[in-house]
């Protein structure tokens, strides 16, 4: 850490988790696990007392996002990809999917403007 005169102007570290009044991590900064990707994200995520993810953004070689998470499952997906993330064409979008995590509805707009719906109506499940 750096410092001058009577405070800090520079913290390096590669992950910074703070925690709550009962030691439960509640905020992770830095490099995040994801066990779908083998390659490196960084971002932010605030977690629920019980550990669970409740808030993150994130950003990958391939692009950028923000999900909103209930139960640990990714809700409301908000992204954009890269040019030459291949396979993936850049494009930006939006997932909607319910409590269990499987997508309802979406949207994409590819590069040059194009829009796809992703999914749509299901029948209902108890």
């Amino acid at each position: 850490m750096t410092s001058s005169g009577d405070g800090a102007e520079r913290l390096r570290v590669r992950r910074l988790e703070v925690v709550d009044d009962d030691g439960r991590v509640r905020v992770v900064v830095g490099e995040l696990e994801d066990p779908l990707r083998d390659d490196p994200v960084f971002g932010i995520t605030v977690l629920d007392a019980t550990g669970h993810p409740r808030v993150s953004a994130g950003l990958a070689p391939d692009g950028a996002w923000l999900a909103l998470e209930v139960e640990g499952n990714a809700v409301v997906v908000l992204g954009a990809t890269e040019a030459g993330a291949d396979p993936i064409e850049p494009h930006s979008y939006l997932v909607l999917s319910d409590r269990r995590g499987l997508p309802g509805i979406g949207w994409r707009v590819r590069g040059g403007g194009e829009a796809d719906v992703i999914g749509g109506p299901r029948p209902a499940t108890p």
